[in-house]
């Protein structure tokens, strides 16, 4: 009885990320209180005290939300580093930390690396293609239609 009563209690807490919705990172403070995974890339800092800050969509302050990891559970989450600058999925409960949104995070299996979503090819047709100029040299005894083509260059550095 005890186990059934155990593995009821267990198995929805242990499955509810697999259930909850998919947000990007910057929507992330639209759904304090609520069970999501959000996604967004991922910039990882260790601190000396062993906490580590999983900021996703941006770094720090400036992060719409960040993962954290105690140093009480960061023994579990010895490669972590790998995550910087990749695309991450971190699955929990959206709470409050210092009035910014931030998922508590104790298990490893909350944080997944996905793939980047693909930018669309271009068609060969429509490649960008240079710009050039048409001049005529209508100098000296050059005869009329003499031509040359040269490529069009933008001097930024006018004042």
């Amino acid at each position: 009885m005890i186990k059934m009563l155990l593995a009821a209690v267990l198995f929805p807490a242990m499955t509810a990320p697999a259930w909850c919705e998919t947000i990007p990172a910057k929507d992330a403070p639209d759904y304090y209180g609520q069970s999501v995974t959000v996604v967004g890339r991922a910039s990882v800092q260790r601190m000396g005290s062993g906490e580590i800050y999983l900021d996703l969509g941006g770094k720090g302050d400036g992060a719409p939300v960040t993962a954290y990891v105690s140093g009480w559970n960061a023994g579990q989450f010895f490669d972590i580093g790998r995550l910087d600058g990749k695309m991450v999925a971190v699955s929990g409960d959206i709470g409050s930390f210092r009035y910014r949104p931030e998922i508590f995070v104790t298990d490893p299996g909350q944080i997944a690396v996905v793939k980047p979503p693909e930018a669309p090819q271009l068609a060969q047709d429509t490649a960008p293609r240079p710009l050039w100029i048409h001049i005529d040299s209508k100098q000296g005894d050059s005869k009329q239609g003499d031509s040359q083509q040269i490529p069009h260059r933008r001097n930024h550095n006018r004042p």
